[in-house]
């Protein structure tokens, strides 16, 4: 199988820790479900296939470069000579991707055995996703 890629276009959103009804009931926040909704929706839009062997997973978080920086520091960031080293964790992106992508891109997110993620600053906010059967 060649590399499966796409772009999921937009902020990515992190996950938010999990909320309770005053019931007890767990739930995601609409915010997050929504993000997860558009992962979904573009991995089928794009008519990505489901993986059900290990597979290996890349995912490249664009945020949107801050309002407050200066142009230099704007145009450093575009070339990606500073990284977001603010919150939220890459950790909470990855598992708000993850979550869209499960049963979509893969049947369930413990097939991944080797996974990189990497956040950087851009104009053009987004996540570029690329997957591949790993080697056994």
């Amino acid at each position: 199988m060649n590399r499966i890629e796409f772009t999921i276009n937009g902020e990515c959103v992190p996950k938010a820790r999990p909320r309770f009804s005053k019931f007890g009931h767990v739930y995601t926040t609409p915010k997050t479900r929504a993000y997860e909704n558009i992962v979904k929706s573009t991995a089928i839009d794009n008519h990505i296939p489901c993986i059900t062997t290990a597979l290996r997973v890349e995912l490249v978080i664009y945020k949107s470069i801050p309002k407050s920086f200066s142009k230099k520091k704007r145009e450093l960031a575009n070339e990606g000579k500073i990284y977001p080293v603010v919150k939220p964790d890459i950790d909470n992106y990855v598992k708000s991707v993850l979550d869209g992508l499960n049963g979509i891109l893969f049947v369930d997110d413990k097939q991944i055995v080797d996974f990189r993620a990497i956040k950087k600053y851009s104009d053009n906010p987004r996540v570029e996703v690329t997957a591949w059967r790993s080697e056994e």
